[in-house]
């Protein structure tokens, strides 16, 4: 496992900022608890805008001395939902999920996530947290307790194997997931699920590394092995 120069998440994602923000293109980073900012998650995401819903954007997450690194996408309610929950958790037509589950249903996201494994060397970690309108918490802290199910999964360079296949969750029907082994198959499984619209999904796919505060971050590497590999998805309209 590489291992990362920096102090903080939030230092690493300010420097990744400041790097991105050398081309025509202008990035904004920003923390999901920003009373705690040191080292919560954070995103990147284009223009100055709130990273949450339509956006794909890069994502910090840290756990102990372990940081993943990676990409971020959201699936919103429909419209069934409208007046329930707040607007702006609404899809419409500009949220990059539509694009993104597309592309997973014909096999080309396999393919992107196998080149983040083979530049890394390294297990991926893969990420699906998910709830029903009802159940998602609005007012917390912590980024992890925002959702009530997670299925973990490892992205080796072969395999695709769930970690966590015998940890009860409350929404059955994303059950079948934990039976997965490709994006292929868990947006195909996803597409049959009954009242969809209702739910909010939350996938990371990340690549961990080690923190060590000594040194200088090496920012050209980080953005060879993960940032230029997603960019394609860092942004919010197909």
């Amino acid at each position: 496992m590489d291992t990362l120069n920096c102090s903080n998440v939030m230092e690493l994602a300010n420097e990744v900022k400041e790097h991105l923000n050398t081309g025509k293109k202008k990035f904004t980073a920003r923390p999901f608890n920003r009373f705690a900012p040191e080292n919560s998650v954070w995103w990147i995401t284009p223009g100055s805008e709130w990273p949450a819903y339509k956006y794909g954007k890069y994502m910090f997450r840290r756990d102990k001395d372990i940081i993943n690194i990676g990409l971020n996408i959201e699936k919103g309610y429909g419209k069934e939902l409208s007046g329930i929950v707040s607007n702006k958790a609404i899809m419409n037509d500009e949220w990059i999920w539509h694009e993104f589950m597309e592309s997973g249903l014909r096999g080309k996201l396999d393919k992107t996530f196998g080149t983040l494994v083979q530049k890394n060397i390294i297990d991926i970690n893969v990420f699906i947290s998910f709830g029903v309108f009802n159940e998602v918490k609005k007012d917390t802290k912590r980024f992890d307790e925002v959702l009530p199910n997670q299925i973990t999964y490892i992205l080796k360079e072969n395999t695709f194997k769930v970690q966590n296949k015998d940890q009860p969750i409350i929404a059955q029907e994303f059950e079948i997931l934990k039976q997965a082994e490709s994006f292929q198959e868990i947006f195909n499984m996803i597409s049959k699920i009954n009242k969809l619209n209702y739910f909010w999904i939350d996938l990371f796919v990340g690549v961990p590394f080690k923190i060590n505060n000594n040194g200088e971050l090496d920012i050209y590497k980080l953005d060879n092995q993960v940032l230029s590999v997603l960019e394609k998805w860092v942004k919010g309209t197909s």
